[in-house]
């Protein structure tokens, strides 16, 4: 058995992961904002759902504990993310940092990624739930960045629905072409995060699946 910290515990996502994830994975402790004591124990692997602060007050321990810590955080900066990356130099440690753990999620990436080759711009449209607090998303800046050097454009939608849709459309002087993918449903995640507890590296800083 894999003994797993979740931080975050209280929030959707911990709240699914904790009914769902898979042996020979289990919770062994949980840190959220009314219990923040961190135990003196070794894990398999930390997964962090929390916020910036929280990704920011932990993952130092961790990393420097050498226990491998994966964040589905968003919101991070680029000094934030910059940090993380030398502390796992300096520990030798491991951190992956994943905007979006649906495995078809980043299939959709992919293929854009063949097809922006025959475009100019492009238009990322995103809804998600009204409590997401991030705009955009850091799955739409994770499609921003496989678009580069395409000029983009966000629109922003925060409905209250729990789909999760992003629409992309790309632009030529002589073609358009659009794209969609739609989470249902939570669960759909957690096939990414088992791969991603399933493919941890000996150290390194990891962006993504």
């Amino acid at each position: 058995m894999k003994n797993i910290l979740l931080i975050g515990s209280t929030g959707k996502m911990g709240e699914m992961i904790k009914k769902n994830i898979p042996s020979p994975f289990y919770i062994e402790d949980s840190i959220d904002l009314s219990s923040s004591l961190v135990k003196d124990k070794q894990y398999y692997a930390v997964l962090d759902f929390s916020s910036p602060k929280g990704t920011m007050t932990y993952a130092p321990i961790f990393i420097s504990r050498h226990i491998p810590y994966i964040a589905g955080t968003t919101g991070l900066t680029n000094r934030m993310i910059e940090t993380l990356k030398k502390l796992c130099e300096e520990h030798h440690s491991y951190f992956n940092l994943v905007p979006n753990f649906n495995l078809s999620f980043n299939a959709f990436i992919n293929s854009l990624i063949e097809v922006k080759k025959n475009f100019d711009s492009a238009l990322i449209e995103e809804w998600h739930n009204i409590t997401k607090k991030d705009l955009p998303s850091g799955s739409a800046l994770a499609i921003q960045e496989a678009l580069e050097p395409l000029k983009v454009k966000f629109v922003v939608h925060r409905i209250n629905k729990t789909k999760f849709i992003h629409k992309v459309t790309l632009f030529s002087s002589t073609d358009l072409y659009k794209a969609k993918h739609i989470v249902l449903d939570r669960v759909g995640y957690m096939k990414g995060i088992v791969f991603a507890l399933n493919n941890i590296s000996p150290f390194g800083f990891k962006n993504g699946l």
